[in-house]
């Protein structure tokens, strides 16, 4: 559906119905910089997926030598969010551990180069129109 809606299966008499809408789900998310000399202190990121690096290509630049150009990408699963290393040199971590992919929840710690964010969020119901 060009709205990003999906089908909703559980109709009256148990057929889907081609005009039954359920709205998508939209995550804003904001990355909190726990270094407090850090010149950008907060990241929010509405769309996605998006990448985030050191490079120009980069959606979300961060001036940090120790990240790659593209260092990492944020994607959007059913409300919840997924960071995946986009093979970095340094590596992604999440909660101290290396990851290559993960579920990134509400509060976790998330650690690229020598930046650490506290990432949150909560999904939203984003009605069609609005």
């Amino acid at each position: 559906m060009a709205n990003g809606g999906r089908l909703r299966w559980q109709q009256a008499g148990g057929y889907p119905s081609p005009n039954a809408y359920v709205p998508p789900l939209a995550v804003k998310l904001r990355l909190i910089c726990r270094d407090p000399l850090a010149p950008q202190r907060e990241i929010v990121v509405e769309q996605f997926p998006v990448e985030l690096g050191r490079g120009p290509e980069a959606a979300v630049r961060i001036d940090d030598r120790w990240l790659s150009r593209k260092h990492c990408r944020f994607l959007l699963s059913e409300g919840m969010l997924q960071v995946r290393d986009l093979s970095s040199r340094h590596g992604t971590f999440v909660n101290g551990q290396p990851v290559s992919e993960c579920q990134l929840m509400p509060g976790d710690e998330l650690c690229v180069g020598l930046t650490h964010f506290v990432a949150e969020y909560e999904p939203e119901l984003v009605h069609a129109g609005e």
